[in-house]
């Protein structure tokens, strides 16, 4: 082994709790790690990863990057191209950042936004009023905009990690679509009780069927969008076909009863922060 390790190069990896942990390396100055197949392949499910090299370690970004090329010198550090970070000044690079979610390209509202780029309807499967739902919004987009979209059951959405590619709009709320059951406890802008009560920016909202159009960055890929329509039951969601998409601000609260048939169906609209709150 010794005579191995003096003709060859040699690295070990593994890649754990989206960290990749250089176990050993000898005669390599510098590696290069395929983002892209990484993502692809599960191991890595957000956009944030860590380096680690013994006791030195290094978080970076890996939002909309295919490769990186780490440095395995006196230092650990990442080549990132437009800057290099290294494991003895990553205190500096990470003072006083704000890491609360922003208002910011590639999820800035509103609603329609989500439309702006590849989506795809998550039809909820506790209900019949799912599928009715999802093919009205798939003829609405062909209607719209001669555009034509894919519908995913909830559990392909959970399968398949379609918060990965996808814009998601998801139907009906976490009692009804089991992917938004999974992402519910993330998203604390808004909480439903039972199916008639939304608590939403510190405000409750009553009425005997509630639904709600929202949309937000999908915690599970802040670069994608995941959007909510309908609430926590059947009639909630067959008022879909009256909610006017194009009117949606970043959230809107409705009757299920009255919508479209009255002025008092709308209960709250509007927008939130630049914080998205």
């Amino acid at each position: 082994m010794k005579e191995l390790d003096k003709r060859y190069a040699y690295v070990e990896l593994e890649i754990k709790d989206n960290a990749l942990h250089i176990v050993r390396a000898a005669d390599v100055e510098s590696i290069v790690v395929d983002i892209d197949m990484l993502r692809k392949s599960s191991y890595i499910v957000n956009d944030h990863m860590e380096i680690i090299y013994g006791e030195r370690s290094v978080k970076i970004d890996i939002d909309k990057r295919e490769y990186i090329k780490v440095l395995l010198g006196n230092d650990l550090c990442v080549d990132l191209v437009e800057h290099m970070l290294c494991s003895s000044n990553i205190s500096k690079i990470y003072v006083d950042r704000d890491v609360r979610i922003r208002k910011r390209k590639p999820v800035t509202g509103l609603f329609m936004d989500l439309f702006n780029n590849r989506f795809a309807i998550i039809a909820c499967s506790k209900d019949p009023s799912c599928s009715y739902a999802a093919l009205y919004i798939q003829r609405w987009w062909f209607n719209y905009s001669n555009g034509y979209t894919r519908i995913f059951s909830d559990r392909d959405a959970v399968e398949r990690n379609l918060h990965r590619e996808y814009n998601l709009l998801a139907i009906g709320g976490p009692e009804m679509n089991i992917f938004v059951d999974k992402i519910y406890n993330m998203v604390k802008i808004f909480r439903f009780v039972g199916d008639c009560e939304i608590m939403l920016r510190g405000e409750r909202h009553k009425a005997d069927k509630i639904g709600i159009a929202i949309i937000y960055p999908n915690p599970l890929n802040m670069n994608k969008y995941i959007g909510i329509l309908g609430g926590n039951s059947p009639e909630s969601i067959n008022a879909i076909e009256r909610l006017p998409l194009t009117m949606v601000p970043d959230y809107l609260v409705y009757d299920a009863k009255l919508l479209g048939k009255d002025p008092r169906g709308i209960i709250a609209s509007g927008f939130f922060n630049d914080y998205w709150e």
